[in-house]
């Protein structure tokens, strides 16, 4: 799986030296104090302000949309800190001792099966406010298709996952989300179901440990399952740095658009250079936060 969150250094160095010559320019019709209220008074300044118009208009929609990304990144986090701690506690508190476990063991170790499954499936099924699946462009939602009270069981995910589709950010930019977040995960689910039935069903000393063996073949799966979250969590962390500076630069821009509209329109000259001078000031600051998001690598993530 690709994410395309590629952004290169000078790209961005590229967008902020343009919006800084802007800068220029309007500070240059600022110190001239020029007013352009009507087409008549100058139909060039007039288109400029028009077009500026329409830049914010866009501006806004891809922030909006960046917005979007960001709150969805951010809980697709916490499912995945979720997933992540659940797997690791109980390949730490089950699968690690389970060489040691006892007959009168076999009720607990059931629970803890039980509430691990509990816990990915609800991880993977998590809703958007709006009631839609977070992760539907990663399988969601997960269910058992077995019969009821039949097994074993037959966790799948949803048969109409389309892959998502690339969303546009900025000019030539775009956002791919993980596809296969949970690649594995429903055959997990059908060996820790196997496991719970086993030890429920053990009668004898020879069952539990018949039972016991199949729970110890799923330390390397578990742990794998672990592993396979982590990377996509790294790779979310990247892309949720990379949106950030992104929609910095869409704030950066349209305050720039915001100050030119007004030295243009007819802002007092003096007033509209203190302002034009202080986002000035603000975009060189800036500089290092884009130059390091422009550093970070994105890669495959299996």
């Amino acid at each position: 799986m690709q994410i395309n969150t590629h952004f290169s250094r000078f790209e961005r160095e590229h967008v902020l030296r343009e919006m800084s010559e802007k800068m220029e320019r309007m500070a240059e019709h600022a110190r001239e104090e020029k007013r352009v209220l009507r087409a008549s008074d100058d139909p060039v300044d007039f288109e400029r302000i028009a077009r500026m118009d329409r830049q914010q208009q866009t501006i806004a929609h891809r922030t909006k949309v960046i917005e979007s990304l960001e709150a969805d990144l951010k809980q697709a986090g916490l499912m995945l800190n979720n997933a992540s701690d659940r797997l690791s506690a109980f390949n730490s508190e089950i699968l690690m001792k389970v060489n040691s476990l006892q007959a009168q063991d076999v009720t607990g170790a059931v629970g803890k099966i039980r509430d691990l499954m509990s816990g990915l499936v609800g991880a993977i099924n998590a809703r958007r406010a709006d009631g839609s699946y977070l992760f539907a462009g990663s399988g969601a939602p997960i269910s058992d298709t077995s019969a009821p009270g039949t097994v074993p069981a037959n966790y799948t995910l949803s048969p109409t996952t389309q892959t998502p589709a690339p969303i546009e950010i900025g000019d030539g930019l775009h956002h791919t989300s993980a596809s296969q977040v949970w690649q594995g995960m429903p055959d997990l689910l059908n060996k820790l179901a196997a496991a719970a039935t086993a030890l429920t069903n053990a009668s004898d000393a020879s069952e539990v440990a018949a039972a016991v063996a199949d729970l110890r073949n799923l330390i390397d799966p578990v742990d794998l399952q672990v592993k396979q979250v982590e990377t996509v969590k790294d790779v979310n962390n990247r892309s949720a740095k990379r949106l950030e500076g992104v929609r910095t630069g869409h704030e950066l821009e349209a305050g720039v658009l915001v100050k030119a509209r007004l030295a243009i329109e007819g802002k007092p000259g003096d007033e509209a250079l203190t302002e034009l001078m202080t986002l000035y000031r603000a975009i060189s600051s800036a500089r290092t936060v884009h130059a390091e998001v422009g550093k970070l690598s994105f890669f495959d993530a299996v």
